[in-house]
């Protein structure tokens, strides 16, 4: 895989790796601000990161260790100092080490970063410059109860984050940017069955509400399309990097024949008419005058705030104008490529070579528009142009105990990255475990017990003697082994157990 090889120098130190960089700017904020709590230290830089706290307290760092499989891996060794109290920083940053960048100026701290030449030097390597190329096609599988369908929230803020898929046994990662993608219309979610079609999925024709029969396009192609506007837009964006480019976007697109952009300078209107590669002409709504401005020369007053040295006292005339460049330029840039979801809920239930269709090539991660290898296809139906952008993501989730249904197409099996949930043992109360034992034994790994099972509605754990256990083992566990183990004394085959 590809990797970052930029270094920082900071505070004396040289080549710092992204990590490293953190640590020290942390260790340089405890000692410039000597009085300082943990509490006032959270609220200054736990907020840079989506997915950890960036500063735990000892018995916080205590418990995440012994709680998660990865927790020991995720913060420094060495803890800083607070007054008496020790301070465990994050190690893992990612996408989120450009909100330290960010961060660094308000705090008055300046650093100079330097391409590291030596790529292949072992001495460098840095987890957190290896570029994660997370697949765009995954399916979670595994025994009932293991929290599949739920982990889908866990891998979408894993996959927005560039984290590594191992975050999905972590039960404390954060799912904020799940919250974020669905709020911004990104995330569909549906549930397949055996009567769902390719016109379901893809278009087909249906009768409206006056009776007459009408095309619709299903739930994959309209997120595909909304995915590929975006893809549209964002590569747009990149050609829009030059200001000249940017002041087009923003002006003249709006300027015509007809109607022209007016902007109110100093006690005259001007009416921007024609815009060139170097200038712009402008006239007054009188007609008395007309005027150019170099286009160059918009660029250093637009870059440098208004700075009234650039061209002299003419600067204020151009006041309005930069000030409409500046409130409409968000809008411009925010077409950043973003990614979009597609959660297949109990994916192998449906018929897939049917509810796919001719689409199942598209699905392939060189296929998609916007990658080398990009292919379409002519819908049958609309006879429209489809094509599947490589910034939609599907995921789907999988039962292994449901052998009711025919086994996963071999097709959709090479296109997808298969990911196993297990059950997490300390969710488990010790009868369940024992129970499992027994399950793995007679019928398999396939078929195990679930911690979905025990976790409460508050996220706390259901043990042997919680009030809700008895109603749980005799009313959700005993049906699924009377089922797993039929015909049999699941009484002899679990002594004492349910």
């Amino acid at each position: 895989m590809a990797r970052d090889t930029t270094k920082y120098n900071f505070n004396g130190l040289t080549r710092l790796s992204k990590r490293q960089l953190v640590y020290e700017v942390i260790k340089k904020y405890i000692r410039d601000h000597p009085d300082i709590s943990l509490d006032d230290l959270k609220n200054e830089f736990n907020s840079l990161h989506r997915s950890y706290n960036v500063c735990l307290s000892q018995n916080e760092y205590n418990d995440f260790v012994k709680r998660t499989q990865t927790g020991a891996f995720r913060y420094f060794d060495e803890p800083l100092k607070i007054l008496t109290e020790n301070v465990f920083i994050c190690n893992q940053w990612g996408t989120n080490f450009q909100n330290v960048l960010n961060k660094l100026p308000e705090l008055g701290y300046e650093i100079t970063s330097v391409l590291s030449e030596n790529i292949n030097d072992d001495t460098n390597t840095d987890e957190d410059e290896l570029i994660i190329e997370n697949p765009k096609n995954i399916i979670l599988y595994g025994p009932p109860g293991v929290g599949k369908t739920y982990s889908h929230k866990k891998l979408i803020s894993i996959l927005e984050n560039d984290d590594s898929l191992d975050e999905l046994e972590n039960p404390d990662y954060k799912i904020l940017s799940f919250d974020m993608v669905k709020a911004e219309g990104r995330y569909q979610f549906l549930t397949f069955h055996q009567s769902y079609s390719y016109e379901d999925f893809i278009e087909g024709f249906r009768p409206n509400e006056e009776g007459n029969i009408q095309l619709e396009s299903g739930i994959f192609r309209d997120i595909a399309k909304i995915a590929k506007t975006n893809l549209e837009a964002s590569s747009a964006k990149e050609i829009k990097r030059d200001f000249g480019e940017l002041f087009r976007a923003l002006i003249v697109d709006q300027v015509s024949d007809t109607e022209r952009l007016s902007i109110q300078m100093k006690r005259s209107r001007f009416h921007i008419t024609e815009v060139t590669d170097k200038s712009i002409l402008f006239d007054k709504d009188t007609g008395e005058s007309k005027h150019s401005l170099s286009i160059n020369t918009l660029r250093k007053m637009y870059e440098n705030g208004r700075n009234n040295h650039i061209i002299g006292g003419l600067q204020p005339y151009y006041d309005a104008l930069l000030e409409y460049l500046a409130q409409n330029e968000k809008e411009i840039r925010n077409d950043e490529l973003k990614n979009y979801y597609l959660i297949l809920d109990e994916i192998n239930r449906g018929n897939i070579s049917k509810i796919f269709g001719e689409l199942i090539t598209l699905l392939e991660e060189d296929k998609r528009l916007g990658e080398d290898n990009e292919l379409m296809v002519t819908l049958p139906y609309s006879k429209e142009r489809f094509g599947v952008p490589k910034n939609l993501y599907i995921i789907g989730t999988m039962n292994t105990a449901d052998k009711s249904i025919a086994l996963v197409d071999i097709a959709l099996r090479r296109r997808f990255t298969f990911v196993r949930m297990e059950p997490i043992e300390e969710y488990l109360p010790e009868n369940v475990k024992k129970i499992n034992e027994i399950i793995k034994e007679r019928r398999g790994a396939d078929y195990l017990i679930g911690h979905a099972y025990f976790i409460d509605k508050d996220g706390s754990k259901i043990d042997d003697v919680h009030p809700k256990y008895l109603f749980i083992v005799k009313y959700k566990i005993r049906p699924l082994l009377e089922e797993y183990f039929y015909g049999e004394n699941i009484d002899e085959i679990f002594e004492g157990l349910v």
